[in-house]
């Protein structure tokens, strides 16, 4: 068991980001004397976690008042706590949103699975209605079942659109645009670390209360 793992090891901390750990699980962790940080989505489940994190911006330390068994459990709370690779560390380098000459650059991420027609029905509105130049930046997961269909598509549109899959140093891409389109799951953590503006339409309804949430935080 991961109990008995930690103590084979000496381990004076676990971290744990999983659906699965229910409360009869963090039992037997309590029971072991295991010490732990709990990755927690304000799901509505009793925590007996050392620190629990919720990176949401729709996170409120009310929203804990009544799950936590220990009162001196720590809460780090809001996007400043997200988990992000060390390149979105780096200064903010966004460049200003285009002249009236220039294209507008947009960044269109719906994540790592599947994106439902999203890339392709957005990357189509954007360039059928709007008669000021543009330059689409489509970032793809590897995983997401349309990637031949959208490659194929992306070739037919021109130097006007780019489709990449899993790219490398996707925060140096981040950083080339003025907008970015998303769904309302990490990519938003990643723009936000960038500075970049984001317009979210959500795909699935668990991702609608973080994008009104990512609305009211700015």
């Amino acid at each position: 068991s991961l109990a008995a793992m930690a103590k084979h090891y000496q381990a004076d901390w676990l971290v744990l980001d999983d659906y699965r750990v229910n409360e009869p699980y963090q039992h037997v962790l309590r029971a072991n004397a295991c010490r732990w940080l709990q990755f927690d989505g304000a799901s509505s489940q009793t925590l007996w976690a050392d620190v629990v994190l919720n990176s949401s911006p729709a996170a409120r330390a009310e929203h804990y008042q009544h799950r936590l068994t220990d009162a001196a459990t720590q809460l780090l709370l809001g996007p400043r706590y997200a988990i992000l690779r060390a390149e979105f560390a780096a200064p903010n380098t966004v460049a200003k949103l285009a002249t009236t000459t220039d294209p507008i650059r947009i960044y269109l991420n719906f994540g790592g699975g599947d994106d439902r027609g999203a890339l392709r029905w957005c990357a189509d509105t954007l360039l059928d209605g709007f008669s000021h130049p543009l330059h689409l930046k489509l970032v793809s997961g590897q995983q997401n079942p349309n990637n031949p269909a959208l490659a194929e598509w992306a070739a037919r549109q021109g130097p006007q659109l780019e489709f990449l899959v899993n790219p490398p140093q996707v925060a140096a891409q981040i950083r080339e645009c003025d907008l970015a389109i998303l769904s309302g799951g990490m990519s938003c953590y990643e723009a936000d670390a960038c500075g970049l503006p984001m317009l979210l339409l959500p795909l699935v309804p668990n991702q609608l209360v973080h994008a009104r949430a990512w609305a009211k935080h700015g």
